[in-house]
């Protein structure tokens, strides 16, 4: 209650603060800029610039040409506008059909002629196809591109068509929609982006902003905007930033009716031969996929109160490989049967907004979507049982916002706007199987009985905005603030009879892992709070951006109590940490764009930001009491009555003699939880042309690259790199490895000497100031092509390449031979808990140095090809296509040795240990290659009414390549462990009025 308090009186002092200063100002994202001459090329001051279009509620915005003939209107939202320009002893011209996608920022230039004051002279030009002004990498997609392409309803699926645009993993058709796919570009962190609606975060604090279980509506978006490059100074973070454009209605009633459809008869197989062949178990298969929503807008008062509502009912339901019910009815003992299992997500949204245009000044609007979430059978796979599995529900999972925009003057804005995010998700056994524990058969990995226990977690990300913008026709000044605030909240509670997970040998009782539950445990995010300044001139061809941000980072743990005890643990009271995080960072951000020649039609563009890595609760999670409390341990078990019930008597001891109570063994420096400066951050820059080749037709070429600072690392300051032993090993003789690898002699390894075993004191640094050097570089480049030539045919497409490189070669502050990065937030043992990305494979989209490889240095030339567009045939039929082609997924060999491996060690090893065979970079799976393709029939019934028939085909060349393997090595190393999903047909139609 304290930090959401704290929350609103910064607000409210900002704002103060804000209303004092008249001579500030803050732009939206979308403008019309150009300017105003007369018949000899001399500039017109004082031209009185109106645009209008149905888009603005207001019906129209004012502004007028300053002293350089330049004019500028912000706060657009996106549309068709007409413009009038209109000066005494003049004709009156009118510019129209000037289409406004989100943040583009339209040239729109005129010549005025000597004339009457009624005359009117009606210019019908192109669009332009540049932005002279803005340096950021963007693409907009549309509503009737939405409409049109072939893809998933889903972000991630939308956002990967856009060049250099990554996700973490390959969906076809919206199989994937709903599982929390993340987005990264050039070499960046795919948890630094961040999820906007409307302009107001909607991400979950937990995932640092970048995901959300709330997914947009595909009846309720106007427009999807992505940036992903030199992004301006609103934001900390510079990973891919998607801004969900809500529809707002109009003066007229429109909607639209829409469903869509497939399953598994209308589904190939695309098993190769090869992998039949060897025992690979039948892929993924698509039992149902649908999708249903409506929507309309209109006016309750005519340009004063405008209404849009939507409904969406979607879901899908997936027969994971290998995965069987089972059927027999011994809770002990699993048969697999003949039954597939399902994983399924069902999903409700509804939505609605409301724009009131209050007077001529003042604008406010409010929305609210929910949608509840039901996972029946989470985790279901081949060693996971249906039974086994977790039935998720989120039955509050909503976004609320409120915003205001008051134009003071038609020069002076204000706005100003509030968020709330609401997450409560409630993993659970599923009906019927509460009362029993996890059993994991060790012979075969499968899992049955029951999921074990239940987990409830709560984050509430609140958010907040407020800015002014000054606007003359060649200078730009804004103002404003941004902040987050909220609480992670995870309670945990056994399931189970016996608080934990059970493992049998051969169908026996061998071994139980206890479960330190329940507990609680929470993190404050306090404030994110931002202030930032964005300053744009425009001289003569040239227009410089230049912003400046400071970012506070302000995290506290209150006192934990994990609750009543539990049958291995007790009742467990911590302190609060009430200074976890206290970091403070300072942001230049500058950009350039040059108009070449002067006609709008060719941009020379750079850029140099600063960006922080997304700080929510990570840090503080770090410092939490509870999660330094062991959350499994190993009891043997020899179940003497043979009820498969763990009877104390029956068990053997712990194995850790501090299970369930606090150990601490981890600790941070000061500098990584506090001060100025200190935070992980990244510099990029980049350098480009843009230019129009053909009405409305563009093409640009950039040179984009990363550098990564303040890397932290973990030094055990108990143990030394001397105290490791160097030992060698023979690699196996095997045709799959790469060449230089089978058979090699492989040294370079060490293992830790016996009398150091058990000795664990580690603490987090920032590793500069430690006196160890890690690199982290990105260089890439883009080629990026859009057009939109006529109502017929529009497409978009390019090429990326390029890779990140590391070294942490002189940072190896233990062992030679493993990586000192540090897992700030990681995940304790406890499972789905907050943050813990700061190094992963899986979450970096970078491959890193892992074992005894301290360098990752990838090839350069690995292009990812996107191209998407529609054409309209006669008769009405429209054929579109989405296609991906893409590099292979990255491979690694890790093999497991034992003391018979050894060479030269000259006693046995003291623990586990794993050879990387093969170097990052190095070894790749095959190419992945995706298109989708729709054929549409479109019939018209006067109007605006409008029915589109659909057929669709994903996955349209029936492609197998791999999308994830095993790393382990072994008989079925090279084995993926799936592929891609078969090609499928799905029908469709819509209809909009």
């Amino acid at each position: 209650m304290s930090s959401r308090v704290g929350g609103v009186s910064v607000l409210v002092s900002l704002v103060s603060l804000l209303l004092l200063m008249p001579t500030v100002a803050l732009g939206q994202d979308s403008s019309i800029v150009g300017e105003v001459s007369d018949e000899t090329g001399g500039v017109l001051p004082g031209v009185t610039v109106e645009v209008s279009s149905p888009a603005l509620i207001e019906g129209s915005r004012v502004a007028a040409t300053d002293g350089q003939g330049r004019y500028a209107v912000i706060s657009l939202r996106p549309g068709i506008y007409s413009i009038q320009f209109t000066l005494p002893g003049f004709s009156t011209v009118v510019r129209d059909e000037v289409e406004l996608t989100a943040g583009f920022t339209a040239t729109v230039d005129v010549q005025l002629t000597v004339g009457a004051l009624d005359e009117t002279i009606i210019v019908s030009g192109r669009a332009p196809a540049v932005d002279l002004t803005q340096v950021r990498g963007q693409s907009v997609v549309t509503k009737d591109e939405l409409d049109t392409l072939p893809t998933s309803k889903e972000v991630a699926a939308i956002a990967v068509l856009s060049v250099g645009v990554d996700s973490s993993s390959q969906d076809v058709g919206g199989v994937r929609e709903g599982t929390l796919q993340y987005l990264s570009a050039h070499g960046g962190d795919v948890r630094d982006g961040m999820r906007q609606m409307d302009g107001m975060t909607m991400g979950n604090l937990s995932c640092g902003y970048s995901c959300t279980n709330l997914q947009e509506s595909d009846a309720q978006t106007e427009e999807l905007s992505f940036e992903y490059g030199a992004i301006s100074a609103e934001v900390a973070v510079g990973g891919v930033r998607v801004n969900v454009i809500p529809k707002s209605g109009g003066n007229t009633f429109s909607g639209s009716m829409f469903a869509n459809f497939s399953n598994d008869s209308l589904q190939g197989d695309n098993l190769p031969q090869e992998l039949a062949d060897r025992g690979f178990p039948r892929p993924d298969v698509l039992e149902s996929i649908y999708d249903q929503h409506l929507d309309l807008g209109g006016p309750i008062v005519r340009d004063k109160l405008w209404f849009h509502a939507s409904y969406r009912h979607w879901g899908q339901k997936v027969a994971p490989l290998g995965a069987f019910f089972d059927s027999d009815p011994d809770p002990f003992n699993y048969v697999p049967g003949d039954e597939p299992a399902l994983d399924s997500i069902l999903n409700h949204g509804a939505g609605a907004r409301l724009t009131y245009q209050a007077n001529p000044t003042n604008k406010f609007s409010v929305f609210y979507y929910s949608q509840p979430r039901l996972l029946p059978a989470l985790n279901v796979s081949r060693t996971r049982t249906p039974q086994a599995a977790f039935a998720l529900r989120s039955p509050k999972n909503s976004f609320t916002t409120a915003t205001w925009t008051g134009s003071v003057s038609n020069r002076l804005l204000l706005e100003a706007g509030f968020g709330l995010q609401v997450q409560d998700v409630l993993i659970e056994p599923r009906p019927g199987q509460e009362g029993f524990s996890l059993f994991t058969e060790a012979t075969t990995g499968v899992s049955f009985g029951s999921s074990g226990f239940s987990r409830r977690w709560e984050e509430p990300n609140r958010s907040y905005r407020a800015s002014l913008s000054y606007v003359t026709g060649s200078h730009e000044f804004k103002v404003g603030m941004n902040m987050n605030e909220g609480t992670w909240t995870q309670t945990n509670t056994a399931a189970g009879p016996s608080d934990s997970f059970n493992v049998l040998l051969f169908g026996r009782p061998f071994l139980i892992l206890p479960l330190s539950t329940p507990y609680h445990v929470s993190v404050n995010l306090d404030r994110d709070l931002g202030f930032y300044v964005q300053d744009t001139w425009t001289l003569r061809n040239t227009t410089l951006n230049l912003g400046l941000r400071w970012d506070h980072v302000k995290e506290s743990v209150p006192p934990q109590d994990t609750g009543a005890p539990g049958t291995w643990v007790p009742r467990r009271v911590f302190e609060g940490v009430p200074d976890a995080a206290n970091l403070n960072d300072l942001s230049p951000r500058f950009s350039v764009s040059h108009d070449l020649f002067g006609d709008g039609t060719t941009a020379i563009k750079a850029s140099v930001s600063k960006y922080l890595r997304v700080e929510t609760i990570q840090v503080g999670a770090t410092q939490n009491p509870v999660f330094t409390v062991a959350f499994v341990d190993q009891r043997f078990w020899n179940d003497l009555n043979g009820d498969f019930f763990p009877d104390e008597n029956e068990l053997g001891p712990f194995q850790n003699e501090n299970f369930g109570t606090a150990n601490v063994t981890t600790f941070l420096d000061e500098d990584v939880h506090s001060g100025f400066g200190n935070r992980r951050n990244n510099w990029e820059y980049s350098v480009g042309i843009e230019r129009e080749i053909l009405p409305q037709t563009s093409v640009s070429f950039s040179y984009w690259r990363r550098t990564n600072h303040n890397f932290t690392i973990t030094d055990n300051e108990l143990v030394e790199p001397s105290d490791f032993d160097e030992f060698c090993v023979t690699a196996p003789t095997d045709p799959r490895l790469p060449g230089g690898v089978s058979g090699s002699h492989i040294c370079g390894l060490y293992d830790l000497n016996p009398d150091k075993v058990g000795q664990v004191r580690n603490q987090i640094k920032l590793a500069e100031a430690a006196g160890y050097l890690m690199q982290q570089t990105y260089d890439g480049i883009d080629l990026v092509v859009t057009s939109r030539v006529s109502g017929d045919l529009f497409f978009s497409g390019g090429f990326a390449t390029g890779r990140s490189k590391f070294n942490d070669c002189e940072a190896r502050a233990d062992s030679p031979s493993v990586s000192p990065r540090s897992f700030i937030g990681g995940d304790f043992g406890l499972g789905d808990s907050p943050g813990g990305w700061d190094f992963s494979d899986s979450n970096t989209g970078t491959e890193l140095p892992i074992g005894r490889h301290c360098v990752s240095d990838p090839p350069f030339w690995r292009p990812a090809v996107k191209l998407s567009g529609a054409y309209t045939l006669p008769y009405d039929i429209q054929v579109s296509a989405a296609m991906q082609f893409l590099p292979g997924v990255p491979r690694r060999a890790e093999w497991t040795i034992s003391d018979a491996n050894v060479e030269g060690l000259g006693r046995p090893l003291t623990g586990e240990q794993v050879v990387q065979l093969t170097a990052p970079g190095t070894l790749y799976g095959d190419r992945i290659n995706q298109v989708d393709l729709r054929l549409s029939k479109l019939f018209g019934f006067g109007g605006s009414q409008r029915l589109r028939v659909m057929v669709d085909f994903y996955n349209l060349l029936n492609a197998s390549a791999q999308l994830r393997f095993d790393p382990t090595y072994g008989r079925d190393w090279d084995v993926p462990a799936s592929i891609m999903l078969a090609r499928f047909v799905k029908f469709g139609a819509q209809f909009t009025f």
